[in-house]
């Protein structure tokens, strides 16, 4: 976890006045209570977080606070803020039925006013908010089944491929001679399954496989070869340019031999900036579902916000990035994104970046939710 100094944040206006800028965890008090007031489920997690929630906005705010709230969020969502977006305003204005041409004179005051009461009711108590980013990794089967088996050497990895019975019967002997060190000989046989193929996804995956092996065997000329064939058949596929990266490295820091032992790797990889105040924790997970909410297991990533490789996609990967911290404290998330590139394993650095897979975290497929704690 990476710490900062939990200091004021102040900023001077334009004429020379103090006003406190947005904490991070504002936006997250915002989307939790206008779920609330607006009677929505939008962004809480759970009955558990609606309830504290709830109690939180009795306690600290008056039932005209609230109604204020309520028509400066639908305000908002109507386009008719002359006031100004209220802070972190453009989260909760997503969509609304309400038909009321009821408007406040001030929207972002009245929105703040509630915010800023719930925020030190959850601090003085001591609550902890944690949210969930989720967004699935913009992959198919067939690539994380290649994927997988170049990083673990697992033939099961590859039983994921849709292939006709001849590729697959090439395919199963190349996957088993890797697993048992006969690289020279699986590139013979994943050369065959190449024979078999024709066109299309089928023939970059065969080809892919090919390069791996021969690449694995010390042939990397052939590894080559095989690689600018898959990119003729797709010239922006991402996945035949890890056995190329793997044979043909940038000389300057990288020979061929050290990718075979080890010491570097072309595979993916997470970057990600964010601050950490103290009192607060950033967590990122892989899970495995065709949609976030089909993820029952989740697997912690190790690693750096430099450099967090990922060694298995599995099939439908899903990324979770968990912020977590106690009222008033919050992470800021300002930037991620998974990568194909070239990782240092010894030192887990990342060396060069070539392919971007995935960038947030802002995007319309990213979907957050919020639990709300209460001390024991």
């Amino acid at each position: 976890m990476t710490e900062h100094s939990n200091a004021d944040t102040r900023e001077a206006t334009a004429d020379g006045d103090e006003t406190e800028t947005e904490r991070p965890v504002d936006s997250v008090l915002l989307n939790a209570v206008t779920d609330v007031i607006l009677g929505e489920r939008n962004a809480l997690a759970d009955d558990a977080s609606q309830a504290v929630v709830e109690d939180v906005l009795s306690a600290a705010t008056t039932p005209d606070e609230r109604d204020q709230f309520r028509t400066a969020v639908e305000q908002i969502r109507r386009g008719t803020d002359r006031g100004g977006p209220a802070s972190g305003g453009e989260a909760a204005a997503s969509s609304s039925s309400a038909e009321t041409a009821a408007q406040v004179a001030d929207p972002r005051a009245a929105v703040a006013t509630v915010v800023d009461a719930v925020r030190a009711a959850l601090a003085d108590s001591g609550a902890r908010v944690t949210v969930d980013h989720v967004v699935s990794i913009p992959v198919v089967p067939r690539e994380t089944a290649v994927y997988d088996f170049a990083r673990t050497r697992e033939p099961a990895a590859l039983d994921r491929l849709d292939l006709s019975e001849t590729v697959a019967s090439h395919v199963t002997d190349g996957a088993q001679l890797v697993a048992a060190g006969e690289f020279a000989a699986a590139a013979d046989a994943f050369t065959r399954a190449v024979d078999e193929t024709g066109s299309g996804h089928t023939a970059v995956t065969t080809r892919t496989l090919a390069a791996w092996a021969h690449h694995w065997a010390g042939d990397d000329y052939a590894a080559i070869d095989f690689v600018e064939e898959a990119l003729h058949h797709h010239a922006d596929a991402w996945l035949p340019t890890l056995p190329g990266y793997s044979a043909d490295p940038d000389p300057s820091f990288a020979r061929p031999a050290q990718f075979r032992d080890g010491k570097y790797a072309a595979m993916a990889v997470l970057r990600y900036t964010v601050d950490c105040p103290e009192g607060t924790s950033f967590t990122p997970f892989l899970g495995r579902g065709e949609t976030p909410s089909d993820v029952t297991d989740w697997t912690e990533l190790d690693g750096t916000d430099e450099c967090t490789p990922i060694h298995r996609f599995g099939a439908d990967p899903v990324l979770r990035l968990r912020l977590s911290g106690e009222v008033p404290a919050f992470p800021g998330l300002h930037s991620y994104y998974v990568g194909s590139g070239i990782v240092d394993l010894e030192v887990t650095e990342l060396r060069e970046v070539y392919r971007l897979l995935l960038e947030g975290p802002l995007g319309e497929e990213a979907t957050e939710t919020i639990s709300v704690e209460l001390p024991d």
